[in-house]
């Protein structure tokens, strides 16, 4: 009897090279996904954490700010009685001030009840007595960025926001005596005007690191992104 034995034949040469050329580019594009995936994530988490700091920023200013020029019993103290003169505010009854500190910086003072109040300092420590917060933009080394930092009644400063490029300020000035603010002026125009006593309000503009601004995002992205905020002061018109 005779055996016939099927003819096998292997893979040749140009089929191998055919199954890794479409390989690659299964790969390639798998890659591609990924990679595009990955950005778009990257992107969100930036954008989220540059969200949360201006929320954080806008609510412990505003939270903060506000509180300048509030001291218990206005009936019993004057408001130059309340806030004296010192080194950092040359005009009694005077509640904020501004000036140069690496960026634009704002100090601001208050009287908080000595016990039994719920006011807090910048740093987030219950406030006693008289209290001086300070605000200024500062170059951290760890994170290789600015960042809004502030000192409370003289102790170090200590951050609150990353990623803060700069801040400017403005203050809300009360021109013709009727207690609102009608004319904003920087530091020097207010100290110029001795307007101090009469500032009402505080316009801040933090300009904030665009995470959007690198080469792998989309082009034409600024480099920073602004966010005004107006916060009202606790001032005392008629106790000056």
């Amino acid at each position: 009897m005779t055996v016939l034995y099927a003819k096998q034949r292997g893979v040749g040469l140009v089929e191998l090279m055919v199954a890794m050329v479409l390989s690659l580019f299964l790969l390639a594009g798998l890659f591609t996904i990924f990679f595009s995936t990955r950005q778009s994530y990257d992107t969100q988490q930036d954008l989220s954490r540059l969200h949360d700091n201006q929320r954080l920023a806008a609510t412990m200013l505003a939270q903060t700010v506000q509180q300048a020029g509030y001291f218990p019993n206005p009936t019993t103290f004057t408001r130059a009685e309340a806030f004296p003169s010192n080194a950092t505010f040359a005009t009694a009854g005077q509640i904020v001030f501004g000036g140069n500190v690496t960026s634009e910086a704002l100090a601001i003072r208050f009287v908080a009840p000595a016990a039994g109040g719920h006011m807090l300092n910048c740093q987030g420590g219950s406030a006693n007595g008289a209290t001086t917060d300070i605000y200024r933009i500062d170059y951290d080394s760890n994170i290789k960025a600015n960042v809004l930092e502030c000192s409370a009644n003289g102790a170090a400063f200590q951050p609150l926001v990353n990623r803060v490029n700069t801040m400017q300020v403005l203050f809300g000035v009360d021109t013709n005596s009727n207690g609102s603010a009608d004319r904003y002026m920087n530091a020097a125009t207010v100290t110029a005007n001795k307007a101090w006593a009469n500032v009402k309000s505080v316009s801040l503009r933090l300009v904030f690191d665009n995470p959007l601004n690198k080469p792998q995002a989309a082009p034409g992205q600024p480099a920073t992104i602004a966010m005004p905020i107006v916060v009202n002061l606790m001032s005392a018109p008629n106790n000056q």
